[in-house]
């Protein structure tokens, strides 16, 4: 089994037992609200992250494609020195990890390159995120499981 999947890792974030979005299973998507756009977030049990309501209060960052926002910052995380320090210098309380490989078919052509992004760059946000005492969400799905009743 994979670790991530074990079923006796537990959240910080109260999860009912037969959620369908329990911590091995964050999806990370488009929801909408009664009212306004639909918007970004993360699915945790019942509840859902609202990014709109963390924008302002945010550092996020790129490997390639570069942003032209002050928040924004180039980061390549299997490098574990400038992960280490970009997650001490931005301090946050909470990161929100969705670093992964696109594609599965190159991830299956090319494990060494997979692993060097799905699991050491993933080690090294960790490892920064234990030195800062920062909460993590880790958010690595190519497709959302669940209650096909739910749309999400």
């Amino acid at each position: 089994m994979i670790k991530a999947n074990n079923p006796n890792l537990k959240s910080w974030v109260n999860v009912p037992a037969k959620s369908d979005f329990t911590i091995q299973n964050l999806p990370f998507g488009v929801f909408s609200v009664l009212t306004g756009s639909p918007r970004v977030g993360i699915a945790i049990g019942e509840k859902i992250l609202d990014l709109k309501n963390c924008y302002d209060k945010i550092e996020c960052t790129y490997l390639k494609n570069k942003i032209l926002d002050e928040r924004f910052h180039h980061l390549d995380t299997t490098n574990y020195d400038t992960t280490v320090e970009f997650i001490k210098k931005s301090n946050p309380d909470v990161v929100i990890h969705t670093a992964a490989l696109a594609g599965v078919d190159l991830a299956e052509k090319n494990h060494e390159l997979a692993d060097s992004v799905t699991v050491n760059g993933t080690k090294n946000v960790i490892e920064g995120c234990k030195i800062t005492h920062s909460k993590i969400i880790y958010v690595s799905t190519t497709y959302v499981y669940g209650n096909k009743k739910k749309i999400f």
